[in-house]
């Protein structure tokens, strides 16, 4: 009877030894499951994988957690599941954060930290109304409807709204402040300067 019941304990433990590795490699496969596609590739573009930088492929997937940079004469155009887009103009560094648990708790973040970025964002940002954030070194934009192009730069950022339909808006947080701003209307321009002064002009 001993013998009996340590075979049938050997046996749960290897099932369940079994089911833990199956679900760990399936979480790992999730985590790379594809979000996109480069839509559109020029000159220098490259992406981080597995801690090498590699050019990027003109129709390659795109993934969670990347990091894309390009040079003097890079753009790419980036299409995320959701249909925001993301375009990069040159020496740009940027990183990627997409996720999707519900339609409500969708999320895409940017972080750029040098260059020219333009986004339009997609169903995300009508969705999750703080679903979309372009984080730069001098702040936070939270972005719903709208296209807007970004200019990071160590001593200037510079946000302008190039599109955006009534009843919406492009918040901006300070991250040294945390004091909040918004951008309302096709024109508006923000500057945030060395010193991490901010200054919107309004058309």
């Amino acid at each position: 009877m001993v013998f009996k019941s340590r075979v049938r304990f050997c046996l749960v433990l290897s099932l369940l030894t079994v089911a833990l590795l199956v679900f760990v490699g399936a979480a790992s496969a999730s985590d790379w499951k594809p979000c996109g596609i480069v839509e559109d590739s020029k000159g220098g573009v490259f992406v981080l994988r597995n801690g090498k930088w590699t050019p990027v492929a003109l129709g390659s997937a795109l993934h969670e957690y990347e990091s894309f940079t390009t040079n003097a004469d890079g753009y790419a155009a980036l299409r995320f599941d959701d249909d925001s887009r993301v375009e990069l103009g040159p020496n740009t560094l940027v990183h990627t954060t997409f996720s999707i648990f519900t339609p409500e708790r969708a999320m895409f973040q940017l972080h750029t930290d040098k260059g020219e970025v333009r986004i339009r964002t997609g169903a995300i940002g009508l969705k999750n109304p703080r679903g979309i954030k372009i984080v730069t070194p001098k702040n936070i934009f939270i972005a719903s409807n709208c296209v807007a192009n970004f200019l990071v730069a160590p001593e200037q950022e510079v946000a302008t709204v190039e599109w955006m339909p009534a009843g919406f808006g492009l918040l901006v947080i300070n991250s040294n402040s945390k004091r909040e701003y918004r951008m309302t209307k096709a024109g508006d321009e923000m500057t945030t300067d060395a010193q991490n002064n901010i200054l919107i002009n309004t058309r």
